[in-house]
């Protein structure tokens, strides 16, 4: 896309330094202006690109917790019975 538009920009440039019409400077400027457009938005495009890389950062995989292991029967404390 980028070599069709800056070849009809040319094309309409030339074509309008040649026959120096008013209407087809008219059409050169459109033409010219949606190339400019077009640069700058891919331009921009590339620079968001860039920048998303840069700043993603994937954080560290989290491991699921391990089951509780009960303390033995003699480490628990227990309530008084009454007696």
């Amino acid at each position: 896309m980028l070599i069709i538009l800056g070849g009809a920009s040319l094309a309409s440039l030339s074509l309008a330094f040649v026959t120096d019409s008013t209407l087809i400077w008219l059409v050169a400027l459109g033409v010219v202006t949606l190339f400019a457009l077009f640069v700058v938005a891919v331009v921009n495009l590339e620079q968001a690109k860039r920048e998303r890389s840069e700043k993603v950062r994937y954080l560290p995989v989290i491991e699921a917790p391990t089951r509780r292991v009960e303390p033995p029967e003699e480490a628990r404390r227990t309530f008084a019975q009454p007696g």
